[in-house]
């Protein structure tokens, strides 16, 4: 599987460390019906949609449930790359497989992405776009696809890499159909900001499909388009969120070594993009009040690949909060009881919390309190409110029973 990675990894010797590009681990035959072909195979079990201005895009999906998964590879990577694992024993572990498990999944190709097989490359199955693109535009193609797939949202969106930029541009424009955010290692706004402009440039050239030997169409961003793009996000929806960091190198001190990258890729260049990488990850996590930060990943930039359990549970948790919340069950924050009919009365300690009628003292004094009219008013967040108002002659316990229902019967 070739592998292009929006932080710094662009060279086949790095790509080798995850797994190999011939013979990528796949899930064995025995998997589940929502197991998807691996990404050996040729095609897959997709559909084209229309997403007009005559362009399709290359959809599968698999499994059932809500809210839908949408997996959103990273710079140049087409579905395939979340259904493999670089270590054999994780076979049937990988992301999109184990997803369908959870819920109804989908993966998509972005126009110029591609794979790499055992019988060679293998490009886009999605219409062709003039490069480099915009994240915008990414953003935008998501919507329509999905708009017009019939796959019904909310959704909970995992990013890897520049798929991470995706996924917020699309939040920001849509967040009623957000439910949830992953973020696999994902390509901050703050990278470049940590390097010096030399080292910015470099990083950029390190992308760029002519340095990686991709076709000149092949999928391709300008760092002065993306981040600036992510930068003037006014806002994001608050909802469940996970970020994955990787904590091994992007790039080795063997791998420059090696001989095998451009010369401009140095060990002060690895150490520096290293460290801005590094501070990125937790800029990125802080601008998601709430949100989990896993940084002991044990993996390096592909987290889905390398460690599919981890990514697998952190999209489960996110999926179970964004469910939850999205079942319309309410927690009812203040209720405030009032009763009318009879004057209130001093209690002693031994008095406070036993029924009212218990403490009336004159015959009037018991029908007062047994006739009472009590009134409930209840708020909670999202916005909710409810009042009561009844009168019970002779049945206290009739009241007792409306004030438990109307806030003791409401969960988050």
């Amino acid at each position: 599987m070739l592998r292009t990675v929006a932080i710094g990894v662009a060279s086949a010797v790095l790509v080798a460390a995850c797994a190999s590009p011939a013979q990528p681990a796949t899930p064995s035959q025995g998997a589940s019906d929502a197991t998807a072909p691996s990404a050996a195979s040729s095609g897959g079990p997709g559909r084209l949609v229309d997403i007009g201005q005559g362009r399709t895009m290359y959809l599968e999906c698999s499994g059932t449930g809500s809210p839908t998964i949408v997996l959103v590879s990273g710079l140049g990577e087409r579905a395939d790359n979340w259904q493999i694992t670089s270590r054999p024993e994780d076979a049937d572990r990988a992301v999109y497989q184990q997803s369908a498990r959870v819920s109804r999944v989908c993966a998509y190709d972005r126009p110029g992405t591609e794979t790499t097989t055992a019988s060679g490359r293998a490009g886009s199955r999605s219409t062709p776009v003039p490069q480099p693109t915009s994240g915008t535009a990414a953003a935008n193609d998501l919507a329509a696809m999905l708009a017009a797939s019939g796959e019904p949202g909310p959704y909970v969106l995992v990013g890897h890499s520049y798929g991470g930029i995706v996924i917020r541009l699309y939040a920001a424009a849509h967040p009623r159909s957000v439910a949830g955010l992953v973020f696999d290692d994902a390509l901050s706004e703050d990278l470049p900001t940590r390097l010096t402009s030399e080292q910015a440039a470099d990083l950029e050239k390190l992308n760029s499909p002519a340095v990686q030997g991709r076709p000149a169409d092949a999928e391709s961003v300008a760092f002065d388009v993306i981040f600036p793009e992510v930068r003037a996000i006014p806002s994001m929806p608050t909802v469940p969120t996970v970020v994955l960091s990787a904590d091994r190198k992007v790039i080795s001190a063997e791998d420059i070594a090696s001989g095998k990258l451009p010369p401009f890729v140095t060990q002060s260049f690895a150490d520096a993009l290293w460290s801005a990488q590094l501070a990125a990850q937790d800029a990125l996590a802080a601008k998601f009040p709430g949100a989990r930060h896993i940084t002991a990943t044990h993996a390096g930039h592909y987290i889905h690949v390398e460690q599919p359990k981890l990514v697998d549970d952190a999209i489960a948790g996110v999926h179970v909060r964004a469910a939850h919340r999205a079942s319309g069950q309410r927690q009812i924050r203040l209720c405030q009881v009032s009763s009318v009919g009879r004057p209130p009365q001093a209690r002693s300690r031994t008095q406070v919390g036993r029924r009212p009628w218990a403490t009336a003292r004159t015959p009037q004094d018991r029908q007062n309190a047994s006739s009472s009219t009590v009134s409930i008013s209840c708020s909670s967040s999202p916005p909710y409110s409810a009042a009561l108002s009844t009168t019970k002659p002779g049945n206290p316990s009739v009241l007792i029973a409306i004030v438990f229902a109307a806030c003791c019967c409401s969960l988050v």
